[in-house]
């Protein structure tokens, strides 16, 4: 049985083991904090365990996860590598043909 109280529970550890002894002679009572029952008890320390077992699968989970999906990445750029390079070099013989044909062709002839 778990008790809460407000500041130091000695004072109501006489009245709560004679009401436990009137319900059953043969139950221990001791006087402890949650926390200290939870870091002592084996119970909670197997769940601890498992709950940090869990985390760590979880993690490297999530860092394959993150593998695949820069794998993928890295491989559709790869694939479009070409078709990039194609683009810009698309562009940049398209920028000087735009150039030529603002000029003027009277202008040009006689320059050279």
């Amino acid at each position: 049985m778990l008790v809460r109280t407000v500041g130091n529970p000695a004072p109501l550890l006489p009245v709560l083991g004679s009401a436990l002894q009137r319900v059953d002679a043969n139950l221990p009572v001791s006087a402890a904090t949650l926390n200290t029952m939870v870091y002592m008890d084996p119970y909670f320390a197997v769940s601890r365990i498992g709950g940090f077992l869990a985390s760590i699968v979880g993690a490297l989970g999530l860092l394959l996860a993150c593998m695949g999906v820069y794998g993928m990445f890295a491989y559709t750029v790869e694939q479009r590598t070409r078709e990039l390079l194609c683009a810009v070099a698309t562009v940049a013989c398209c920028l000087p043909a735009r150039k030529a044909i603002r000029v003027d062709p009277v202008v040009a002839l006689r320059h050279e």
